[in-house]
């Protein structure tokens, strides 16, 4: 069985959206006209890990459609994390694997 590779990368933090929680946006790249299926989201920081509370863009444990240019945007709401920095990551359990991200450059321009 073919396995199916997406690519996460860190647009953008928003610790200032009055909800009390950090926003994160990602892009999620992968082979158009594909499905797959997140069914959690980890936020680790200084030593520990933080469950995405909340996910826009597609659903948990719900497959989505990759569509013609093969990109979605979602955003992930964590529990508020002030001090991020640029080692920090993001790791999606989809159906296929893991896949993570850096917060590498997002973290400068943190809201």
């Amino acid at each position: 069985m073919l396995k199916l590779l997406l690519i996460l990368t860190v647009l953008a933090i928003n610790n200032s959206n009055g909800d009390g929680v950090t926003r994160v946006t990602c892009g999620i790249e992968g082979t158009p006209h594909t499905s797959d299926r997140i069914d959690s989201a980890v936020l680790s920081t200084g030593g520990r890990n933080y469950e995405a509370t909340d996910i826009d863009g597609v659903d948990f444990q719900r497959y989505f459609q990759l569509e013609d240019e093969g990109v979605i945007q979602i955003d992930l709401d964590f529990p508020l994390c002030k001090n991020l920095s640029y080692n920090d990551s993001i790791v999606l359990k989809t159906v296929h694997g893991d896949v993570g991200a850096p917060l590498r450059s997002a973290v400068n321009h943190i809201k």
